[in-house]
């Protein structure tokens, strides 16, 4: 490109990043809409404290009526009837140079709105990615970019997407190279910065609010490194667990639920169901999230560990059910859950140099992310972000590369979405 060339597709991925900041800010509020008409609150992160006061056939019912509705969109509206996500973005930078269905686009923004609208256990940064990758293939496609500008658009949009999501602008910029283009090269990293930036930007404008509420001081020793070797370990037996546990429900429910746009409803009968046990499993599940975060040292395993089991098992009910939805939020709040249990173990065994249950639990986040998104580089830089602690850092790298060195393997191409594709006959390769 010459330098004019080069400084209006600058100008181009600053507005990119704006809009997508929006779209994504406007995602968020539909799914606050969603949640409103079935529990009667809009405050999605929560969900959990407002549907354990519902009645309980209005917490099976709900999860039951949006995962019909979807199932219903999904079978009228979406491109080759399923759910697009990450996964549809790599094929499209891999196969088609960079283009994607408009439709799809929006049909999956819709569906994942109403899936976590209604409660199902999924994450809303996938849709969030896709939004803004689908909205960046169109802009493409409307000025006729070339298949290098295209392709450097919409790791533009993917960027932006996450730093909205997480208000980390460079996490967002490494998710992109790392998982989407899958290459760090520098006429692609500059204009991904522009509209990360631009993106974290108007989201905080847009909304101001705290995914996570960091505990206000975190510790931690050279004593506790073993302990985050064996988080890693466990963190990969959960990102295991979540891939393939998905693919068991979901070839289960191809056999025993038909028609096919019925599977999200009984998926959503069986996540209500699990709802009455433990309503921590529903939504987005930042609320628990939370808890691990800042966990008193009384909190009983045993309720730490139940919602653990409950949320594992309600995510892979919600995925493998046909909900749409991203696994970024789930593998966030499982590494939470996972974190804290280990902690409170670790205190009853030692309890003259217990843990810190809010730096197990941040590692635990990271682990089980890096190893499901098979993106370590962008997750340990999202904790860094959240923190702006360096030593809190070297603790999650540590799980993070235990946690991906262990199931690497394990995983069809090394992620979730790599396993997705390969579901439907699409080899992307391994990064």
């Amino acid at each position: 490109m010459t330098r004019r060339q080069t400084t209006l597709f600058y100008f181009l991925a600053l507005a990119v990043g704006v809009a997508v900041g929006v779209a994504v800010a406007g995602f968020v509020r539909a799914i606050g809409l969603v949640q409103w008409l079935g529990f009667g609150s809009s405050n999605v992160e929560a969900l959990p404290t407002v549907a354990a006061a519902l009645p309980w056939w209005l917490v099976v019912l709900v999860p039951a009526a949006g995962g019909l509705a979807v199932g219903l969109l999904v079978h009228f509206c979406m491109p080759q009837r399923r759910n697009h996500g990450v996964a549809d973005v790599m094929e499209a930078v891999v196969y088609r140079d960079g283009r994607m269905d408009g439709r799809a686009g929006l049909g999956a923004a819709l569906s994942a709105a109403v899936s976590l609208g209604c409660g199902a256990s999924v994450g809303r940064e996938g849709p969030a990615v896709h939004i803004g990758a689908s909205l960046s293939a169109w802009t493409a496609r409307r000025l006729k970019l070339t298949r290098q500008m295209s392709l450097t658009l919409l790791g533009c949009g993917a960027a932006a997407a996450v730093a909205a999501s997480f208000n980390a602008p460079l996490a967002g910029v490494l998710f992109a190279m790392e998982v989407v283009v899958g290459q760090y090269v520098l006429r692609v990293f500059m204009p991904v910065v522009v509209a990360s930036v631009a993106a974290t930007l108007t989201a905080r404008e847009l909304s101001g609010e705290a995914l996570l509420q960091l505990p206000s001081q975190m510790s931690l020793s050279l004593g506790d490194v073993p302990g985050f070797v064996a988080l890693g370990l466990v963190c990969g037996a959960l990102a295991l667990a979540l891939v393939h546990g998905s693919g068991v429900v979901q070839r289960w429910a191809e056999v025993m639920v038909k028609p096919a746009w019925l599977r999200p409803a009984a998926a959503g009968v069986v996540v209500g169901a699990i709802a009455l046990w433990q309503p921590w499993v529903l939504g987005v599940g930042y609320q628990a999230t939370n808890l691990t975060l800042n966990m008193h040292e009384l909190t009983p395993l045993s309720l730490v560990a139940a919602i653990l089991a409950a949320k594992l098992a309600a995510t892979v009910v919600s995925l493998g059910g046909g909900f749409g939805g991203g696994v970024f939020s789930p593998s966030l709040v499982l590494g939470s859950l996972a974190g804290g249990a280990l902690a409170l173990v670790f205190t009853a065994a030692f309890p003259a140099v217990a843990p810190d249950s809010g730096v197990f639990a941040l590692a635990g986040m990271t682990g089980v992310a890096a190893a499901v998104l098979g993106a370590p580089i962008s997750t340990i830089v999202i904790v860094f972000e959240l923190t702006a602690d360096l030593g809190l850092t070297v603790a999650v790298m540590i799980t993070a590369t235990v946690a991906v060195s262990a199931t690497h393997k394990l995983v069809p191409g090394g992620s979730f979405f790599t396993w997705q594709a390969r579901q439907r006959g699409v080899k992307l390769g391994e990064g």
